[in-house]
């Protein structure tokens, strides 16, 4: 298995370079530049739909930011320090629970499903997952720690996944259930209190969630009924990837339905069962929207399926050449897919910076075009676009700093546009007040907007 560790160190250190390479296009970009835009300017952890997990991957930026670093010193950390914080559970996983199967699963599960969401670096799906897979790490591990301490831990990392992202519930719950099928877990009573936790939270979750909030649309069973046509169109989304992001879980499926059906094994069994279920409820659930949402909502599947492959095809003590093989393409196969969709990008990038470089911003700081002029077929997510614009210039320098908004028709009517304090942000947090936006990094309040018909060129 010495192969199969040095792969997943290898893997983390490409990731890690790749996300230093990729900085600009990972926090720039969507979420990510809301994110940072936010802890910058409250200068405090700020969290989003009630995901208080978050702040492990967010207090490193904003200790930067607290002690005065430069804009680019802050972005570089905040992108590559999802990598170094998945790489220290990496090594506690190794390690110190040496369990080695989950190590490596975890480092193939980071460049498996990823696409465009290797940019979107701040979603708490990805966070959640490898929290997930601590939890199954911890729960299976060899150690004789004391009953209370083993539950009391458990439900510390289920607590944890649950508020990074609640999609960590299905997760878990699948990874539960593979470790009461496994070697007779299912005698050990005090695995059931993690059952117990889990429907805790789940019911808090529905009692206290407001139904018309982002996290409950996701619990309006009524909703999915009535579209359950346009939510299963994730399996043509899925079908139409197969040979591109989902190459690799898919073969490793493959894998699993065939040790079940040479092996019969209850383990395998369940693995091949509980896959198909966990891929239907993550596509039924999702509404639909971008690609990268659709990559995001698949993860879970990907994650889950590179679990169940390595528990049940590695061997202690063996590097057989079909799993060596396996590492190595799907290594290879995430990476390309990372470079290819870097191409996309890193044009969107270079076109808002020669943007930048138009007369009109001799003028201002601030423009209004368009959406269509941005994304004339609508394929983008553009609400992020003030704050992607916003970093992008001001990673430049101070006096740099700009930021485009793209308008639908009838949203500014009632918005004095030429007010020089004014900033345009996201639909949900339109006015920004730009002279309470914090000038160490970013100066925007001595111009008003200029509206014009297409983005500089």
């Amino acid at each position: 298995m010495r192969f199969l560790i040095k792969s997943a160190h290898f893997i983390f250190f490409t990731l890690f370079i790749l996300s230093l390479i990729f900085y600009l296009e990972r926090v720039a970009f969507i979420d990510s530049s809301y994110h940072l835009f936010k802890l910058i300017n409250a200068q405090s952890l700020t969290y989003e739909a009630g995901r208080y997990g978050a702040f492990l991957t967010k207090w490193p930026a904003l200790l930067l930011i607290k002690t005065g670093a430069s804009l680019k010193v802050v972005m570089f950390v905040f992108s590559s320090w999802f990598i170094l914080w998945y790489y220290l559970i990496f090594l506690f996983i190794t390690y110190a629970l040496k369990n080695r199967k989950v190590g490596i699963a975890l480092a193939v599960s980071l460049v498996t499903g990823y696409g465009n969401t290797f940019f979107h670096c701040v979603t708490e799906t990805h966070q959640a997952l490898v929290y997930c897979l601590l939890f199954y790490a911890w729960i299976s591990n060899k150690y004789t720690w004391h009953i209370s301490f083993q539950i009391f831990f458990g439900i510390i990392l289920i607590i944890l996944s649950f508020l990074t992202h609640p999609i960590s519930i299905l997760v878990i719950l699948t990874l539960l259930g593979f470790h009461l099928a496994k070697d007779n877990n299912y005698k050990e009573f005090f695995n059931y209190t993690f059952l117990i936790v889990i429907a805790v939270m789940v019911g808090l979750k529905l009692v206290f969630t407001d139904g018309n909030s982002y996290e409950g649309q996701f619990f309006d069973l009524k909703d999915i009924v009535t579209s359950f046509k346009t939510r299963m169109f994730g399996w043509v989304f899925y079908f139409r990837n197969i040979l591109f992001l989902y190459f690799t879980p898919t073969l490793a499926f493959i894998v699993i339905v065939w040790i079940a059906l040479k092996q019969k094994s209850l383990t395998s069994i369940y693995a091949s069962f509980s896959s198909v279920v966990l891929l239907f409820l993550l596509i039924l659930f999702y509404k639909g929207g971008a690609d990268v949402m659709k990559e995001r909502a698949i993860l879970p599947f990907c994650t889950v399926i590179i679990l169940f492959l390595t528990e049940l095809f590695l061997k202690d003590n063996l590097d057989t050449k079909i799993t060596k093989s396996y590492i190595i393409i799907t290594s290879f196969i995430g990476i390309a897919v990372i470079f290819s969709m870097s191409s996309s990008h890193s044009k969107r990038i270079s076109r808002y910076q020669t943007a930048f470089d138009s007369n009109v911003f001799e003028k201002t700081k601030k423009i209004i075009v368009p959406r269509k002029a941005i994304d004339n077929k609508n394929l983008m997510v553009t609400w992020s676009i003030p704050y992607e614009t916003l970093l992008i210039s001001a990673v430049e320098g101070l006096d740099k700093s700009k930021s485009i908004f793209p308008r639908l028709k009838s949203e500014l009517n009632s918005i004095d546009i030429t007010d020089n304090k004014l900033m345009l942000g996201a639909p949900f947090y339109l006015k920004h007040n730009a002279s309470e936006i914090n000038k160490n990094y970013f100066l925007l309040d001595d111009c008003g907007y200029i509206k014009l018909d297409s983005l500089p060129q």
